[in-house]
């Protein structure tokens, strides 16, 4: 395995063209709103389904497990 040189990584963002998208308008939304509403949704799918989709996902990636300690 290659050197490790990042602690974190992104997964998502939110943009005006998501808002669109789900049928929005996103002229009318602001930076300070599209940063709330990016951490609303950061809120939620870390309440969520962050930890269920990561063990499931890095399971099917076949990612080993940690030994017992």
């Amino acid at each position: 395995m290659g050197k490790r040189s990042k602690e974190y990584f992104t997964i998502a963002g939110v943009s005006r063209h998501d808002l669109i998208a789900v049928g929005y308008d996103a002229a009318a939304v602001d930076d300070g709103t599209m940063q709330r509403l990016s951490g609303e949704l950061e809120d939620a799918y870390l309440a969520g389904a962050f930890w269920h989709d990561l063990r499931e996902i890095a399971g099917e990636m076949g990612i080993p497990k940690r030994a017992a300690q």
